[in-house]
């Protein structure tokens, strides 16, 4: 125990690496300087290279502005147990470090970098997580807000050739098969009365988008689900890839094309043909098969049509329709036969699709043949007219189909 007059500036020295220094209640082992300055003030200087801090108080409270300089020398918090290290402000936390290594911000974080400078984050071994994320889920926006913003201003300079972004992807494959990569993934969204878009280019552009190979973006633009578009194909008369052949039996009358509107017409359309197209509107090309035989005669028209290279699949409902129209319901008939690419017959039976108007009739509600992009289906239409002069109609048919670019 050393004791003295504590009034003038005095200076205490315990070499002693292995001893302890008692001041004012508190224990410190090391090698300690203790000064006592005239205010009974009291300086330590620690010459060991630890500092056992468990019998401080708890809280440090500074009564000054305090500075630490740490010159040539490092400091580390070295939280090896279950120890976290915070920064508080009012008693709370303002940025955490916990005792995993995980740190937090509770508040706004700003970095102000000057030239040369950048915010980096690398991975030191193979990421299994995202690597970064923003989320504020529980926390719905209610304002104006977004989830990243980035205001990015190129500058002029003399020089010329500059090329800058506002976000750039550099992706790196792979190689392996069963992988799939995307440059940007944007994800599905369970629609609310708002109007939600998933991509907007706004004006000013000089190009909204930009592709260096046309065939690379016609690769890899891919629609699906919900998401691929209907597309619609229509056939007119005379149809292309058409032929017209009988059945071998009971084929005598007369196959002619031809074209109608209303009597009224149609817009500018003067009205043609009208005893065909006898209902306000009308406008068709059509085949008409007529006989003058004493028993009906039926003949057929045959289409091979090229599915689309975009075909993806047939649309969810009454996919194929077809305009048809009869004299009556006695011994005529316009029967309309579906065959995938395979050569199997879609709808058994065949469909009517003619009335004593023209109207427009389904093949069938919804396709399950095989219908290969590239590949010839085959549509079979078969005319049956009656005796005394009786008429069938076959006029436009439509393929709806869901395309995958």
């Amino acid at each position: 125990l050393i004791t003295g007059n504590l009034t003038g500036a005095q200076t205490w020295t315990l070499p002693d690496a292995t001893g302890t220094v008692i001041l004012s209640g508190h224990t410190f082992t090391g090698d300690v300087t203790a000064t006592l300055d005239t205010d009974g003030s009291t300086a330590l200087t620690v010459a060991a290279n630890s500092l056992d801090y468990s019998e401080l108080e708890d809280t440090l409270n500074l009564d000054a502005s305090t500075s630490m300089v740490l010159g040539a020398f490092d400091y580390d918090i070295n939280l090896d147990s279950t120890g976290e290290f915070a920064i508080q402000d009012g008693g709370g936390d303002v940025f955490l470090v916990d005792a995993n290594g995980k740190s937090t911000f509770y508040d706004d974080v700003d970095y102000s970098l000057g030239a040369g400078e950048d915010i980096n984050i690398a991975a030191a071994a193979a990421p299994t997580s995202d690597m970064m994320t923003i989320t504020n889920s529980g926390y719905g926006a209610t304002a104006s807000a977004d989830g990243m913003s980035i205001n990015y201003t190129a500058a002029s300079d003399a020089a010329s050739g500059d090329t800058n972004m506002g976000i750039n992807v550099a992706m790196t494959g792979s190689g392996d098969s069963g992988d799939t990569l995307y440059g940007v993934n944007i994800a599905g969204l369970t629609g609310t009365d708002a109007t939600e878009y998933a991509l907007v280019i706004g004006t000013g552009w000089d190009k909204g988008m930009y592709v260096q190979s046309a065939s690379e973006f016609t690769q890899s633009v891919t629609y699906s689900g919900s998401g691929r578009p209907t597309r619609q194909i229509t056939l007119s008369p005379e149809y292309e890839g058409a032929s017209l052949t009988g059945d071998g039996s009971s084929n005598v009358g007369t196959m002619t094309s031809d074209f109608c509107a209303a009597s009224a017409g149609v817009g500018d359309i003067a009205g043609v043909n009208t005893t065909m197209c006898n209902t306000s509107g009308d406008l068709h090309s059509y085949y008409n098969w007529t006989t003058a035989e004493g028993t009906s005669q039926d003949y057929d028209v045959w289409i091979r049509w090229r599915v689309p290279d975009n075909f993806d699949s047939w649309a969810d409902s009454n996919p194929v329709n077809v305009y048809g129209k009869r004299t009556d319901a006695t011994n005529n008939a316009v029967t309309v036969y579906v065959y995938d690419t395979n050569g199997t017959l879609e709808n058994t039976g065949g469909t009517q699709v003619a009335g004593t108007s023209w109207a427009q009739t389904s093949v069938e509600a919804s396709f399950a043949g095989t219908y290969t992009a590239g590949d010839y289906m085959t549509i079979q239409v078969h005319m049956t007219a009656d005796t005394g002069g009786d008429s069938v109609q076959v006029g436009e048919i439509s393929l709806d189909y869901l395309t995958n670019n």
